[in-house]
């Protein structure tokens, strides 16, 4: 099974590296190049928050690290299995749904409830995404928003995140 990929695992050596070095040093080669291929500066770009990238890196770092240990020892099917992880992550995060922002936002809510002295038996998140319309002479409006200080953010449509620990 998948027989191209023999003794080739050293591929997955360029996006460890890459990784360890986003981890200890902060500096990650392919986001520095990745630069180059941005349209406005850097500053202009809203930031994300340090300690989720780094949270997201090293679960890629592990993953990639299985996979490539996996892949020496011959345990061919564990290796596709994180490889393909990393890559399924990263791919649903170009279309706008990060992962390890989940597994974060999941652990907080349950700190919180724990923090709170509350008892639970499940943490719920629910996000929300709201379509609120109405018809003006028979024309269909759809309620969106801007940022007032974050124009580059664009218009969107209201949404949150309800959070609740359920008492036993």
């Amino acid at each position: 099974m998948f027989t191209w990929m023999t003794h080739q695992e050293w591929l997955l050596l360029f996006p460890l590296i890459s990784g360890l070095l986003g981890l200890l040093f902060h500096f990650h080669p392919v986001m520095r190049a990745a630069k180059f291929f941005l349209r406005k500066e850097p500053s202009e770009y809203i930031p994300e928050d340090d300690a989720q990238q780094q949270f997201n890196q090293t679960i890629a770092v592990i993953c990639l690290s299985i996979g490539y240990v996996s892949f020496l020892a011959g345990w061919t099917k564990i290796a596709y299995v994180f490889t393909l992880l990393v890559a399924l992550a990263a791919f649903v995060a170009i279309l706008g749904f990060c992962i390890g922002c989940f597994i974060v936002k999941k652990i907080q809510a349950k700190l919180d409830c724990l923090n709170k002295g509350e008892s639970y038996i499940n943490i719920h998140v629910k996000e929300v995404l709201a379509y609120i319309i109405r018809n003006v002479h028979h024309t269909w409006e759809l309620l969106v928003f801007e940022h007032q200080n974050i124009p580059e953010a664009g218009i969107q449509i209201p949404g949150g995140i309800f959070e609740s620990c359920d008492r036993d």
